[in-house]
C-alpha cells in the first residue's frame, strides 16, 4: 500500500531522502502542469520546478500535515510563476526603454499616416505595427 503525503513528509524530516524522491515523483507531473498553466511551453520549465520543490523541501517544517501536500506546492508553484511573469514584464519594460525612440515614432508616424489616409497597410507595415506595440 503507498505511504501517504503525511507519512512521506514525517520521513523526509527524519532525513529519509527516499521518501523526499517519492514526494517528488508524486507530484512533478501536476507542478509541471501548472507551470505551463501560467508560462506556456518554456525552456525555464524544469529550473522553475526545481526551484518549487527546493522551496518546499526548504520550507517543510511549516507545513501542516493535515493539509493536502498538493495544495501548497500549489500555491509554491503558482506564486513562482508569477514571480517569474514579473520579472518578464520588467524586463520587457527595460528593453523597451533601450530602444531607439525617436526611431519607433518617426515609422509610427508613417504608419498613422497611411492609415489615416486610407491607402491602407500592407502585410509588412501591420508587423510593423505589432513589432512596435510589442504584441508577438
Amino acid at each position: 500500500m503507498p505511504e501517504t503525503d503525511k507519512t512521506l513528509v514525517e520521513k523526509v524530516l527524519d532525513g529519509d531522502s527516499r521518501a523526499a524522491e517519492i514526494i517528488v515523483r508524486r507530484h512533478q507531473k501536476f507542478v509541471f502542469n501548472v507551470i505551463y498553466h501560467y508560462l506556456g511551453k518554456d525552456d525555464q520549465v524544469e529550473d522553475i520546478a526545481q526551484e518549487v520543490f527546493m522551496k518546499f523541501f526548504q520550507h517543510l517544517e511549516q507545513f501542516d500535515t493535515s493539509r493536502p501536500i498538493k495544495n501548497w506546492i500549489g500555491r509554491i508553484t503558482a506564486n513562482r510563476c508569477l514571480d517569474e511573469l514579473r520579472r518578464r514584464k520588467t524586463d520587457r519594460l527595460r528593453f523597451s526603454s533601450d530602444l531607439d525612440l525617436e526611431e519607433d515614432e518617426d515609422r509610427l508616424d508613417t504608419l498613422y499616416a497611411a492609415f489615416k489616409g486610407n491607402t491602407g497597410l500592407n502585410d509588412s507595415d501591420a508587423g510593423d505595427i505589432l513589432d512596435l506595440l510589442n504584441i508577438p
